[in-house]
């Protein structure tokens, strides 16, 4: 396998664009850093003083370029999946589907009793001018653009070179002061990424940075069903503090620790003091990672198989048929007239019936119309939970014991009812404030104070309303960000 430049794109205009060289053996050398403002000749300058001759390229962008969603989808074949995730992708995004870019990984298919209600999927979008932009800077600097993916994908693709024990692993990379988290689902199938997230925890220091990422962690476990059942067999930490960070994931979340502050333990091999793997991995995973992974290419998005070409055997079979009509002559001619005035008779007696009940089901169909607009305007809980998890402070300081919504009704707006504890009252009334900012109408909450809760010494009850509007995902903002 020749040379491969593996790019690690900027988060933001003003961060440097940082790449590498891996070759088919897993050889990770000549790192190198372009400070901003990035363009194609600036690119092709560095790496011609670099002396770097290699013309295939990966780009691995940021989590925190894209927004990424969990798709619940009807029981359907593979063919038709591209399809139904586009229409899906539609009715999700804030954007139209023209400015955006967009893959999607299957995720495993369920098995036991919920093997036939349906299937998931993973939706990853990215603004159209950004898949440009990549497009742009590697077609001026003279490359051979290969894939664009995530940079999650490729950490797991690259643990996925690894044997793994079946059952969930957790992937955590650090870059600087970002991290961020993908989960595996290791099945008979191999190695597969169920979730994806991005954290920057704000810290003073690495031991307070690792505790903020825990409780990141712990949040992500906890939304994930399979992982709150069957638990996680094994935890990578890549990067930077990785030989301290396994050990305290393992602690906290069970699973066997394997740390990799260097290339070796994922299979490949480099100066790790030049080229982090907790930075350089994702682009590394997807020029060399594991195949049989699925992976996010947005240059190659997954789309419905072209249909066969089965126009040599239509037209023979449009022989066949014309020659029988020729040889059957004019009385099967007549046949089929008189085949065909039946056939209209027929249908303007079922359109005359089919005229007069409408016109008697007519309020009918109006309640149901009014009906099926309620039922569009429902809230999903799960939806609603993450929205609010984003107004709240960290579980080191709130957290809510009960959740439960009630859907709208006709004279009423739809409801939220959380009980929990929190470290005070005034972290309590502070709370309140942030959701009635954020449009919620809240009723006066009771608090209460308890003992045995180490840290959290006040209950709560908290009611509210929620916004008569429920604001869309901001798809487009930070360049499609997403948690």
């Amino acid at each position: 396998m020749a040379d491969t430049l593996a790019f690690v794109w900027p988060r933001t205009g003003d961060d440097p664009l940082r790449g590498c060289v891996v070759d088919g053996a897993g050889a990770v050398r000549s790192p190198f850093e372009i400070s901003a403002p990035l363009t194609g000749d600036g690119l092709k300058a560095a790496l011609s003083k670099a002396k770097i001759g290699a013309k295939r390229a990966v780009v691995a962008l940021p989590r925190s370029r894209a927004t990424v969603r969990h798709l619940d989808l009807p029981a359907v074949s593979d063919d038709d999946l591209p399809d139904l995730v586009r229409m899906q992708a539609a009715t999700k995004s804030a954007a139209p589907l023209d400015q955006l870019a967009l893959d999607f990984l299957p995720l495993p298919l369920p098995t036991g009793e919920g093997a036939n209600l349906g299937r998931a999927a993973l939706l990853a979008m990215i603004p159209s001018k950004l898949l440009a932009e990549v497009q742009g800077t590697m077609s001026a600097a003279g490359l051979e653009l290969a894939t664009v993916g995530l940079n999650p994908v490729g950490f797991a693709r690259m643990v996925a070179t690894r044997e793994l024990a079946a059952g969930n692993s957790l992937v955590v990379s650090r870059d600087g002061e970002f991290a961020e988290l993908t989960l595996l689902s290791v099945g008979p199938e191999g190695a597969r990424v169920t979730h994806t997230h991005s954290a920057h925890p704000s810290a003073e220091s690495d031991a307070q940075w690792e505790r903020s990422l825990l409780s990141e962690c712990s949040r992500v476990l906890v939304s994930h069903g399979s992982v709150q059942t069957d638990g996680l067999t094994s935890v990578w930490a890549l990067g930077k503090g990785a030989d301290r960070l396994a050990p305290q994931l393992v602690e906290r979340f069970g699973g066997t620790p394997h740390p990799a502050t260097g290339w070796e333990p994922l299979g490949a091999s480099g100066d790790s003091a030049l080229a982090d793997p907790g930075r350089f991995g994702g682009a590394v995973g997807l020029a060399i990672g594991a195949e049989t992974t699925p992976g996010i290419n947005f240059l190659a998005p997954r789309r419905r198989p072209a249909p066969k070409d089965t126009r040599l055997r239509t037209g023979l079979l449009a022989a066949t048929v014309l020659t029988v009509l020729v040889g059957a002559g004019w009385f099967v001619l007549d046949r089929q007239k008189s085949n065909l005035r039946e056939t209209i008779a027929g249908l303007d007696a079922q359109i005359a019936a089919d005229d007069a009940l409408v016109e008697r089901n007519e309020p009918l169909l109006i309640e149901d119309a009014a009906l099926s607009e309620w039922s569009g305007e429902a809230t999903d809980s799960r939806a609603e939970l993450a929205r609010l998890d984003l107004l709240l402070p960290g579980t080191d300081r709130l957290f809510l014991e009960n959740f439960q919504l009630t859907p709208p009704t006709s004279r009423n707006r739809a409801t939220v009812r959380a009980d929990g504890f929190a470290e005070s009252a005034d972290l309590v009334r502070l709370v309140e404030r942030d959701l009635a900012a954020a449009g919620y109408v809240v009723r006066p909450t009771q608090t209460s104070n308890v003992t045995g809760r180490a840290g959290y010494p006040v209950k709560f009850s908290l009611s509210a309303e929620l916004p008569p509007t429920v604001p869309g995902d901001a798809a487009t903002t930070n360049g499609e960000a997403a948690t």
